[in-house]
């Protein structure tokens, strides 16, 4: 399936927009693939930042995987547009459950919020 951004990268029209503002100058900053059998009590966490990539086993309830079950997938954001209003960074998440696939954004805080342990939901 394509898109069109293969073919039409300089329009916006494709574009992933900001879910705080609406700004479409986004930036993925780290990627992290939570690879999980059915409530397996492990999970292998590998996280993705530029060229580096570190994979580790953790326990399951540690995991902080968007998924409650099995695999998942976190994309964590930077906006050009609101950076100086809300925290530096912020998470689009993948879920599999029950052989559906879920997308939903983290939950977002304020500078101030910032400093406590962050929540996130995906619906």
């Amino acid at each position: 399936m394509n898109i069109g951004m293969y073919e039409d990268m300089n329009s916006d029209i494709y574009a992933l927009l900001c879910p705080r503002c609406g700004y479409n100058y986004m930036h993925h900053e780290k990627i992290m693939v939570y690879a999980r059998s059915e409530d397996e009590k492990e999970t292998t966490v590998t996280t993705i930042v530029g060229r580096d990539v570190v994979t580790k086993k953790v326990p399951s309830s540690e995991a902080n995987n968007p998924s409650v079950r099995r695999h998942g997938l976190t994309i964590t954001f930077t906006c050009e547009g609101c950076i100086d209003k809300f925290k530096d960074e912020f998470e689009l998440h993948l879920a599999q459950h029950k052989g559906n696939t879920y997308i939903g954004w983290g939950e977002f805080k304020t500078e101030a919020e910032s400093e406590t342990e962050d929540d996130y939901e995906l619906f």
